[in-house]
């Protein structure tokens, strides 16, 4: 009983620092405002790829990356069901940035980015 107790102990604990971790790590969201899905989507963060793959009309996904990164720009590339690709650079990004988050809005003809929001 004691054995079992400790180890959910751990767990809890291990739980509260994972939530507490990922709450610190910086985030990109895309927001797909065009009309149309898009079918490819990308962001680059120094040396990481980040597939974002499709997202459907108004539909909107968010991921997290590594704290540690090479100074440099946002790369992000696009693809949209009606042959229009966006591509471009924007930003910037840097070592260490705790609790950043930027978006990415997607148009019908181009890409809004909302630099740093926490």
């Amino acid at each position: 009983m004691k054995f079992s107790s400790i180890i959910v102990k751990y767990l809890i604990v291990a739980f509260v620092l994972y939530v507490f971790g990922q709450m610190l790590l910086p985030t990109i969201a895309i927001l797909n405002g065009s009309g149309v899905r898009v079918l490819d989507a990308r962001i680059t963060v120094s040396d990481t790829d980040l597939k974002f793959w499709t997202l459907g009309k108004g539909e909107d996904k968010q991921l997290s990356y590594s704290l540690f990164q090479k100074e440099g720009k946002y790369r992000y590339y696009f693809v949209l069901k009606n042959n229009i690709t966006l591509s471009g650079e924007c930003g910037y990004v840097k070592n260490l940035e705790l609790l950043k988050s930027v978006i990415f809005l997607i148009s019908d003809d181009k890409v809004v980015y909302s630099g740093e929001i926490r």
